[in-house]
């Protein structure tokens, strides 16, 4: 048995790099995630009077869609 190869399975083909800088950059884009937003979701708060401790608000699909990501992520 050659290459640690059992029960007649062939040996694993080993990878080799040519071009290592695309390798590099997709190793480097592995982690990157694209998320896609509704431009229907109201993100920040309306025009305010510049007074301190006024609230925001928010629509009820963007603050579902920011607890669905926080629990996803």
């Amino acid at each position: 048995m050659r290459n640690g190869a059992a029960g007649g399975e062939r040996p694993r083909r080993r990878y080799r790099v040519w071009n290592w800088r695309e390798y590099d950059r997709g190793l480097i884009a592995r982690g990157d995630l694209m998320v896609w937003l509704s431009p229907d979701l109201t993100w920040q708060a309306p025009e305010g009077t510049g007074k301190r401790g006024r609230a925001r608000e928010f629509s009820d699909a963007g603050i579902q869609c920011v607890l669905t990501l926080n629990m996803l992520f």
